[in-house]
């Protein structure tokens, strides 16, 4: 086989739930080199310190840029610069409103990805 159709096993994780009891079973899943390339992509851009600090900052709701570099206490250039890596990695969104432009989550992977980086370093503490 060439390199480009190997594909990697892993172990993935979920959850059913029957009624209200959860069931948790492990599956085997094939997931493409290109996958776990995109993969490793995307946790790379949101393992920067800043980029946590301003994807946190818009976790519960939408904000301004001037909102944003108020919460995370960085420079306007470098909190535009860093909303724009997140945007192009599709881990924010925006929405504009006349000449403001608002930032929220892309999407509840981003918001549940967040919660369960930090549920795994909490547990640590």
């Amino acid at each position: 086989l060439h390199d480009s159709v190997l594909v990697k096993i892993i172990q993935v994780p979920f959850s059913i739930s029957v009624g209200s009891t959860p069931i948790i079973k492990t599956i085997l899943v094939k997931i493409p080199d290109l996958s776990l390339d995109r993969m490793e992509s995307v946790l790379n851009i949101a393992s920067d310190f800043t980029r946590l600090k301003i994807m946190y900052a818009i976790m519960k709701e939408e904000k301004s840029v001037s909102e944003i570099v108020e919460e995370v206490g960085a420079s306007q250039s470098l909190v535009s610069h860093q909303l724009s890596v997140l945007k192009n990695a599709d881990l924010v969104s925006t929405r504009k409103d006349g000449t403001k432009v608002f930032y929220r989550l892309a999407d509840e992977h981003v918001d549940m990805l967040l919660k369960i980086v930090y549920e795994h370093v909490s547990e640590k503490e």
